[in-house]
């Protein structure tokens, strides 16, 4: 019997054996190519998500601070981004809610909206180049899921509020209590359609399958809102040619203004303050100080590398609501910690020597003093 033969009469005999082994390799098959086209399809709806997302801008830069707008300008001409092409425009991002009244007395409400304060070249950044829908003024676009939600229409007016910008958490002692909300009431002078590629309706930094809530004011406005004049939190990048590696242009951060981005200690929410001593102002100290609370833990850390053959004081200020001793007391005094220096004071000895405080201990002012008996 030649070997064709015994493999004909083994194919006979283990038929079923072959047919089922067959079928489930068809099956295997078939599983894993359906799994593969719809990995494929599924990759191409999350790229054209991310294209709609984010149109032409390839990088934002975000900053817990605003900062100057200017330094935005003063970026894109620097040479790092001049000669590739790349456009920087400045933004403000924040959450709103907005409230619309009908001629009814109806009233409805949108919460959770991503409002973008936009300059007119920020349109420019969408797939396809439109006119802005809102360019100066009270104006709005909207989000056509927002619209509907609030039940308007081109032309209505709205009441948008958005958070305040508090350089002091509100529920601290020296926190605002009652303005925690800037409002202004706005014109609907759009709603876009979220499949318009000109409109950049689903532009969001977080990737979402969902249409974002979004809402659409000129930067300048917003500004004024937020009594930021000037200012911005958020830099979207678009560059005709980026580097080897996909990147934008390096340096990012760089050493000289004319090389790239170099911005000033103000951008960070910080104050450089030189103090005058003496008589004569024969001596003299720098303040270092934050428009916030209290100075974030790295630029302690950097105040510390630069400063410490010199002598650095840190000191942190608060408000008490209420100093006693006995049955007399002082409301809302202002209280310092601090560990005197022989060079700073403020505590010092006949001799001049730094007077240390116990920590159960408390050095009082002349009126002070007095008040408390």
């Amino acid at each position: 019997m030649s070997s064709w033969q015994y493999i004909l009469a083994s194919l006979r005999h283990y038929h079923r054996v072959h047919l089922a082994v067959a079928a489930g390799v068809a099956v295997a098959t078939a599983v894993i190519t359906g799994a593969l086209l719809v990995g494929d399809s599924m990759r191409g709806s999350l790229r054209g998500l991310a294209f709609k997302s984010l149109g032409r801008i390839d990088a934002v830069l975000l900053a817990e601070h605003p900062f100057r707008e200017a330094m935005v300008d003063e970026w894109q001409a620097a040479p790092t981004l001049k000669e590739r092409g790349t456009k920087a425009v400045p933004l403000m991002l924040t959450q709103g809610s907005a409230v619309f009244r009908s001629d009814a007395g109806d009233v409805r409400r949108a919460a959770q909206l991503q409002v973008i304060g936009a300059p007119p070249e920020f349109w420019s950044l969408a797939l396809k180049r439109g006119a802005a829908p809102v360019e100066r003024g009270n104006e709005i676009a909207l989000a056509s899921s927002v619209a509907e939600e609030l039940g308007v229409k081109v032309g209505d007016a709205i009441l948008l509020r958005l958070p305040a910008a508090s350089r002091i958490p509100a529920d601290s002692t020296l926190g605002e209590k009652e303005e925690t909300a800037a409002s202004r009431r706005f014109t609907v002078a759009a709603i876009l359609d979220p499949d318009d590629d000109a409109t950049f309706t689903r532009f969001s930094l977080r990737p979402s399958q969902q249409a974002p809530r979004n809402a659409f004011v000129p930067l300048e406005t917003m500004q004024d809102l937020l009594e930021l004049d000037g200012k911005a939190n958020a830099v979207a990048l678009s560059a005709n040619e980026l580097g080897p590696d996909g990147a934008l242009p390096r340096p990012i951060i760089a050493e000289k203004r004319e090389d790239g981005l170099l911005p000033e200690v103000s951008d960070y929410g910080l104050k450089v303050e030189r103090i005058k001593l003496g008589e004569n102002n024969q001596h003299a100290y720098l303040r270092i100080s934050a428009d916030r609370l209290v100075l974030p833990p790295h630029v302690v850390e950097v105040v510390d590398d630069l400063y410490a053959n010199s002598g650095v004081q840190p000191v942190v200020t608060y408000l008490a609501n209420r100093i006693a001793a006995g049955e007399k007391s002082i409301p809302y005094s202002t209280i310092v910690g601090v560990d005197s220096t022989a060079e700073l004071g403020p505590l010092l000895d006949d001799a001049g020597k730094p007077i240390k405080l116990a920590d159960d201990e408390v050095a009082l002012n002349d009126w002070a003093a007095n008040e408390l008996g």
